[in-house]
C-alpha cells in the first residue's frame, strides 16, 4: 500500500501523539503508530506509479502554498472495524485541492482505495483504527470529549508513504509546498 498524505505539524503533531498515549494507556490502542505519522490522507491504493507521480507531485507542489487546516472535535467511521478520529473541518480549498490531486494523479495510482475518492473522501486524523473493538467507541468517545480538541495548523508538504516489511509505514518522498523542496527517502 502507498499514501499520500501531509504531516501535522508542530504543535499539533505533538498534541495528536499525546492523545495517541493516553489512548493506548487507558484502552491498550496502540495499532495506529503502525503509520506513526500524524498526518491527513488525500489518496490511498496498492502502488504509485512513481515515474509519473514523482514529477507531477513535484510541480504540483511547488505551486501550492501551505493549506489551512482546522481540526475540530471527534468523529467515528462504524462498522466491523470502527475508527475514531479527529473530525478536519472540510472546507472548499481542501476539497479543491482533493480534487485537483486526484485529477492529476488518478491515471498514476494503481487500485485506488473508494473511500478516498471525490464525493467520497472524508478528511479526518485517525486516533484509534484496528485494535479499537465496536464495545470500546463510546468509552474512547466519551474520554476524548473531555479533552480540547480545537486546533488550527498549515499543512507545509505532500508526503509519499510506503509500506515497509513490517507493515510500518515508511517515508519514500516529501514534498515541501510553495518551495520547490524535494526530498526523497528509503521508506524509513
Amino acid at each position: 500500500m502507498q499514501a499520500l498524505v501531509s504531516f501535522l505539524p508542530p504543535p499539533v503533531d505533538h498534541e495528536v501523539q499525546s492523545l495517541w498515549d493516553e489512548l493506548e494507556a487507558r484502552f491498550g490502542l496502540r495499532y495506529v503508530r503502525k503509520t506513526p505519522f500524524p498526518h491527513i490522507t488525500w489518496q490511498l491504493g496498492e502502488e504509485y506509479a512513481r515515474e509519473q507521480a514523482v514529477p507531477l507531485l513535484r510541480e504540483l507542489a511547488q505551486r501550492q502554498r501551505p493549506i489551512p487546516l482546522k481540526l475540530d472535535g471527534i468523529g467515528v467511521f462504524n462498522g466491523p472495524s470502527p475508527v475514531v478520529y479527529l473530525r478536519v473541518v472540510k472546507t472548499r480549498t481542501l476539497v479543491r485541492i482533493h480534487r485537483q490531486l486526484h485529477e492529476a494523479l488518478q491515471a498514476c495510482l494503481l487500485q485506488p482505495n473508494p473511500f478516498y475518492l471525490p464525493g467520497q473522501w472524508e478528511p479526518h486524523v485517525t486516533l484509534a483504527v484496528q485494535d479499537l473493538s465496536a464495545e470500546q467507541v463510546s468509552g474512547v468517545v466519551d474520554f476524548l470529549n473531555q479533552k480540547q480538541l480545537k486546533w488550527q495548523c498549515l499543512l507545509e508538504d505532500w508526503v509519499l508513504l510506503c509500506q515497509q516489511p513490517d507493515g510500518r509505514a515508511g517515508v519514500e518522498y516529501v514534498f515541501k509546498l510553495g518551495t520547490g523542496g524535494f526530498e526523497r527517502r528509503d521508506c524509513a
